[in-house]
């Protein structure tokens, strides 16, 4: 058994993987070694192999037998399916929000939305996923939770390049989370129906644009090691 000292540090390397993954700082699709990650992250290689295999069981990544680790390649189906299931929790967590449910009432949503503005993308995307994971907080409990936090992990990269080549989206977000500190969640739950369905309107552009920026190696499978 670790002591509390060593698990903050598996915990530490796992996030740290976590990140480089979602935020596409490891290309679509390629060989991960556990020696080159260990070494960037100056711990062992148990810690990280731990981290790669938490990361495969939530398919964040792939594990091939007898080939290793892969990230994953850019699966246009995939990607819709995920977005969309995003979209059905979100809006199923927002349908309990209502009294004759006999579900507590929220607390006060925190002040940043209700003083949301149009930020830059990342700054927009860290705004959205905030209301994305307070909103089953509220309603959903902590396995809808996670099941959000999964979601739009695997969907950040993608929604990121969204938010950086269509300029409406940084206001839209401001927009919901405005809707969501003032708690008017009906016109809420419209306005997320629109914006996820425009997303994925653009879902074949964006994928594009990532495949373009990976030198065109989005969707096919690479042996190429980092």
């Amino acid at each position: 058994m670790r002591d509390a000292r060593a698990e903050r540090r598996h915990d530490g390397v796992y996030a740290s993987i976590r990140a480089m993954i979602v935020r596409h700082e490891l290309p679509a699709h390629h060989h991960i070694r556990v020696e080159t990650l260990a070494d960037g992250l100056r711990v062992s290689n148990t810690p990280v192999r731990e981290a790669l295999i938490r990361l495969a069981a939530e398919r964040l990544i792939e594990e091939i037998p007898n080939a290793g680790f892969f990230t994953k390649p850019l699966d246009e189906g995939e990607l819709r399916e995920l977005l969309r299931l995003l979209d059905a929790l979100i809006d199923w967590c927002l349908s309990l929000a209502r009294p004759e449910n006999g579900v507590p009432g929220p607390s006060k949503p925190p002040r940043l939305f209700e003083l949301a503005t149009a930020l830059p993308a990342a700054g927009a995307l860290e705004l959205a996923d905030a209301l994305y994971l307070h909103i089953p907080s509220q309603w959903g409990g902590r396995d809808t939770v996670r099941m959000v936090d999964n979601l739009a992990a695997r969907t950040f990269y993608l929604r990121l390049t969204d938010a950086k080549h269509v300029s409406e989206v940084a206001g839209t977000i401001a927009h919901l989370c405005r809707l969501y500190g003032a708690l008017d969640i009906a016109a809420l739950r419209l306005a997320l129906a629109d914006f996820h369905r425009a997303q994925i309107a653009r879902l074949s552009d964006i994928v594009r644009l990532i495949e373009q920026a990976d030198g065109g190696n989005g969707g096919v499978r690479s042996r190429d090691r980092i």
